[in-house]
């Protein structure tokens, strides 16, 4: 006859594992209250510096921004920002500076602060590939192009994603 035996944990552990359950819910909840008013934050100053960076071009005569990004092996940054006049005339980048307001996930509140028009592109740019292909800078990594277009006051983004696959096959005859 065989007999199974059924481990039974001591009351003590049962509270301390119970205990530990909540605070990480607790932690987790706090979390994600956090991550929600980041994302609240963002999203309210998203068109303020989107239009603030669209009536800069406008007024210096730049008709699209062409931003070139990649990113592989853990690291990513913006290769080059190019502006337009007219349909394909390249001009010299603009000097404009403008004011932004930064959302930093770890402060409560924003910064407001004045930077170049360009470091303006870039900290959208940034912010938008966060938002929508977290992760770019990482492995394989991805690339792309982020248009500017001053008349249509749109931001399009044209992204690539590099991975590997692989295949494996198992025969046996």
């Amino acid at each position: 006859m065989e007999t199974t035996e059924t481990l039974v944990p001591s009351p003590a552990t049962a509270t301390t594992a119970t205990a530990q359950t909540l605070e990480w819910e607790a932690c987790t909840r706090d979390y994600e209250r956090k991550w929600d008013r980041y994302r609240e934050r963002r999203s309210a100053v998203f068109p303020i510096t989107k239009a603030a960076i669209f009536d800069a071009l406008q007024a210096v005569g730049v008709t699209r921004v062409a931003v070139e990004f990649e990113g592989s092996g853990d690291s990513g940054q913006m290769e080059q920002a190019t502006a337009f006049s007219g349909e394909e005339e390249i001009v010299p980048f603009p000097k404009a500076c403008i004011e932004i307001t930064r959302v930093d996930f770890d402060e409560e509140t924003d910064t407001r602060e004045e930077v170049s028009l360009r470091d303006a592109i870039e900290t959208i740019a940034y912010d938008l590939l966060e938002q929508t292909h977290g992760g770019w800078e990482d492995g394989d990594g991805g690339s792309g192009t982020f248009v500017f277009d001053v008349a249509e006051r749109s931001l399009t983004l044209d992204y690539d994603e590099r991975y590997i696959a692989t295949n494996s096959y198992v025969h046996e005859f």
